[in-house]
């Protein structure tokens, strides 16, 4: 799965930002230019984005 922040932009989420996976409770780091993760199929994947 790939999210550029262009399409995040239109609905008012701007970089940087601090990622949190919450299903398995880590701390990712600062986003870059883009937030990239492998969805395994019938899989999920769940993150808080929050300001740096």
């Amino acid at each position: 799965m790939y999210a550029g922040w262009g399409c995040l932009r239109d609905i008012g989420i701007h970089e940087p930002k601090s990622v949190r996976d919450l299903w398995q409770r880590i701390d990712l780091g600062m986003s870059g230019e883009h937030l990239e993760a492998y969805v395994p199929p019938h899989g999920a994947k769940l993150f808080r984005l929050r300001d740096a």
